[in-house]
């Protein structure tokens, strides 16, 4: 099952995939079905009713934002097959049964780039031809016991997520947009207010867990109670 998307980056998304893609994928004998995406969540609504009968894989020829749509169809699509709550952010999510591929045709690709060195086309189609894999992390968004959506990429905030959701208005203008939003929202000066909570116990964290073995970092944390009593001791003040 193939999902491109001709909109994104230049809008070469079609071309890539008649001239680039399906000439590889005939001559090593995979069968496809395409799906040319009309608008924002078309693939990620497709993948939520869909059959999957006869489907080996899912992939789609666009940018991170193609991508992102699949994944989020396809874990949404898995969770609800299985009877699980997606607004409950500590169920344990299943792992889809179906592969996704990614071939670049976006404006960054900065995923495609992840997972195959490159953002040459023709190396993306090979690794999806000879079923190469890597694993994913995903993470979830939710707020007030609603999910969001999945991300796997990056979340934002303050300048980069204001650049990202004003450029959205130039998608016509391609992969320039960024600079053009990144160039205005650098000049507006804006503030951004913002709230960090620290989760821990009452205790030492220094007496907790250490992040890795020999951490010199926690070694010094460990003995500091003890080098400051000695350095006290004799009738100096030193700052360790």
């Amino acid at each position: 099952m193939v999902f491109v998307n001709p909109y994104g980056g230049k809008k070469k998304g079609l071309q890539i995939y008649e001239k680039r893609v399906k000439p590889l994928f005939e001559l090593a004998g995979v069968h496809t079905t395409i799906t040319i995406t009309q608008s924002a969540n078309h693939a990620r609504d497709t993948l939520l009713s869909c059959s999957f009968d006869n489907i080996d894989a899912i992939t789609c020829v666009g940018g991170d934002g193609t991508f992102a749509e699949v994944f989020n169809g396809l874990v949404l699509r898995t969770a609800k097959d299985k009877g699980i709550d997606q607004n409950d952010p500590e169920a344990i999510l299943p792992t889809p049964s179906l592969r996704v591929g990614i071939i670049p045709a976006g404006s960054t690709d900065t995923m495609a780039y992840c997972f195959h060195g490159t953002t040459d086309v023709q190396t993306a189609v090979l690794h999806i031809i000879f079923g190469d894999s890597v694993g994913l992390d995903l993470c979830s968004v939710h707020s007030n016991a609603t999910l969001l959506r999945y991300y796997s990429s990056v979340i934002s905030y303050g300048y980069l997520g204001d650049v990202v959701r004003d450029s959205e208005k130039f998608r016509w203008m391609g992969p320039k947009r960024y600079d053009y939003s990144g160039f205005k929202k650098f000049f507006a000066n804006v503030g951004y207010d913002g709230e960090v909570s620290l989760l821990s116990d009452s205790s030492d964290p220094s007496k907790g867990p250490k992040c890795k073995d020999n951490c010199e970092r926690c070694n010094n944390k460990q003995h500091k109670g003890q080098r400051t009593k000695e350095a006290s001791a004799g009738g100096r003040k030193q700052l360790f």
